[in-house]
């Protein structure tokens, strides 16, 4: 009787245990494919229409086919047609591919917890052979263990092989493993295995799926957006509030935005889309990032938003007038009324922004004010490195929210 109680006690835990390893599909799950922002840049650098771009790109994949670089036919082709290329070019084209084709930010955040958290984390893909090394030289496979794809195993689901082939590599038993595909043919086949399978369909509803499991509690996220002129993620002050966002379990993404020279708002309000920004979102924009913050709450819903270095104008700028963002009225009321709270900060010495102008967003916007007459453009002018203000006030706000 002592045993027959003690298998059961087993067996119960066996059922109520979280599972060790989560394996995710690829396309659709933890990568999306949104040509459009590189169709932008290149139409844009290359002066061509959309319809143009269809002909000339025909002609890119038969030079491709017969040996030669996309780089090296967008490069000869802009030569031909007399355009001069700035040095940044090749450099910026890499920023605008990966954007189009690359990882799903706030799934691989939702990778490091679950990393963080010590439970395995490996991929099963159907891919073709040409785009593994695409995706590969990008960094994007280096996470997963085991990185199992159907170019090099010749295998695809759901042919029940592929899973013989991910029980294998992880040395574990099907019970613990969550397998996370968005086709049900494929979790249908994973589950015949005895895998658990989650058909995915965002990454808050994959997020509840693990919480249920033992695996992952809900999170709110902050964004956070540089500025144009070539800005990117490690200036000034920004790697200071991630780190210390994160150190208090927030999930913070600070990713390089495509087109950083001009930040145009064509490619940066659907970048912030493919970022997943909504309401559960923090957006902290510094300077046109504060731009693009408010032009993005203005037809979405976004948690809240802190704006750095803010204006309405193009204060005469020439890469402003290019950006977008300043061709249509500004719709104030919208802005206020897809958020629960507005934070601005602003400094009288800023060399670039008059007073006047963060002043008059803080009026359309009723937005809590914070003026200093010392911080300049908040990095950019200077080397500013830490920013605690900003970071207090993000936590004080979750605290409230909580």
């Amino acid at each position: 009787m002592k045993k027959i109680l003690f298998a059961l006690l087993v067996l119960a835990a066996s059922l109520t245990a979280a599972p060790q390893a989560v394996v995710f599909d690829w396309g659709d799950v933890l990568a999306f494919d949104d040509r459009s922002i590189a169709v932008e840049f290149l139409c844009q650098s290359l002066q061509l229409s959309s319809e143009e771009f269809e002909k000339v790109n025909l002609d890119k994949r038969k030079a491709m086919a017969e040996g030669k670089s996309d780089i090296e036919f967008w490069q000869a082709f802009a030569q031909q047609k007399g355009i001069a290329l700035p040095s940044s070019w090749v450099d910026s084209y890499h920023f605008a591919i990966k954007a189009s084709v690359g990882a799903d930010p706030e799934m691989f955040a939702l990778i490091d917890e679950l990393k963080a958290k010590k439970i395995r984390v490996g991929l099963l893909s159907n891919i073709d052979k040409r785009y593994i090394k695409y995706i590969r030289d990008y960094g994007f496979y280096e996470p997963f263990d085991p990185c199992l794809l159907s170019g090099e195993m010749d295998i695809k689901k759901p042919d029940p092989k592929a899973y013989e082939a991910l029980l294998n590599a992880t040395n574990l038993a099907a019970g613990d493993i969550v397998f996370i595909d968005d086709k049900e043919e494929n979790i249908a086949a994973a589950k015949k295995m005895g895998i658990d399978g989650i058909v995915f369909t965002s990454p808050s509803q994959i997020r509840q799926e693990l919480k249920a499991r033992g695996l992952m509690q809900p999170k709110q996220k902050v964004i956070i957006i540089h500025g144009n002129s070539g800005s990117k993620p490690t200036d000034n002050w920004i790697p200071y509030v991630k780190e210390e966002l994160e150190k208090t379990g927030i999930t913070v993404l600070a990713p390089e935005f495509p087109d950083n020279d001009l930040a145009r708002a064509s490619i940066w309000i659907p970048y912030l889309h493919m970022l997943k920004a909504d309401e559960n979102t923090i957006l902290v924009g510094h300077s046109s990032g504060a731009i693009a913050s408010m032009r993005f709450a203005e037809k979405n819903q976004v948690l809240g938003t802190i704006l750095v270095g803010s204006y309405y104008t193009t204060l005469g700028f020439e890469k402003e007038k290019l950006s977008g963002y300043f061709d249509d009225p500004w719709d104030w009321n919208a802005i206020k009324n897809n958020q629960q709270w507005i934070i601005q900060f602003a400094s009288t010495d800023d060399p670039w922004i008059p007073i006047q102008e963060p002043r008059y967003v803080r009026d359309q916007l009723g937005s809590e004010y914070h003026e200093f007459n010392d911080q300049g453009h908040f990095g950019g002018d200077y080397d500013k490195q830490t920013f605690p203000e900003l970071v207090e006030a993000i936590k004080n706000k979750l605290q409230k929210n909580s």
